[in-house]
């Protein structure tokens, strides 16, 4: 996506994730979702909204309690504009180990330059049960804005080391 982007927000990054490829085709297109395990009939777009007004905190733990409904909207946030709700979502994907790492290859593979940072450094984390993305790390080490974290995500990977 080329130009200016005035205001990204919540809906900018889901139309970038969406147009970048790195959104699963049953993902949330429009902020709605599934019903959180802990507010049932409330859905998580709610808590997106609130977050990105201020009122409230990143909805990552809706999303971690929905266990693999939660991963789209873990995906959104990862590549989203807030960088510490990034950091919590890696977190969140690093937890859930090897049933994260189809939704991190989704992201590393896409053109969303953020969010493949991310989910490189998340795929190193969980280590070796990560392996089946060391292809796609290999080809991330020949950009140079992603060479660093995909090195040393190999690394982690290869060696075994969390």
């Amino acid at each position: 996506m080329r130009g200016p982007l005035i205001r990204c927000g919540w809906t900018g990054a889901l139309l970038i994730a969406a147009t970048a490829g790195c959104l699963p085709a049953d993902a949330p297109r429009d902020r709605r979702g599934p019903a959180t395990a802990s507010a049932p009939g409330v859905d998580l777009s709610v808590r997106v909204r609130e977050f990105e007004a201020g009122r409230g905190p990143a909805p990552v733990a809706e999303a971690v309690r929905m266990g693999r409904d939660g991963h789209p909207w873990l995906v959104l946030i990862l590549t989203g504009p807030d960088t510490l709700a990034a950091m919590k979502a890696s977190d969140a994907f690093v937890e859930a180990g090897v049933d994260a790492v189809p939704s991190l290859l989704r992201v590393l593979d896409s053109a969303t330059p953020r969010g493949r940072n991310w989910a490189a450094h998340a795929l190193g984390r969980i280590g070796r049960p990560a392996s089946a993305a060391l292809p796609s790390l290999m080809k991330a080490e020949t950009e140079p804005a992603l060479r660093q974290v995909a090195l040393e995500a190999r690394r982690r990977i290869e060696g075994g080391q969390p």
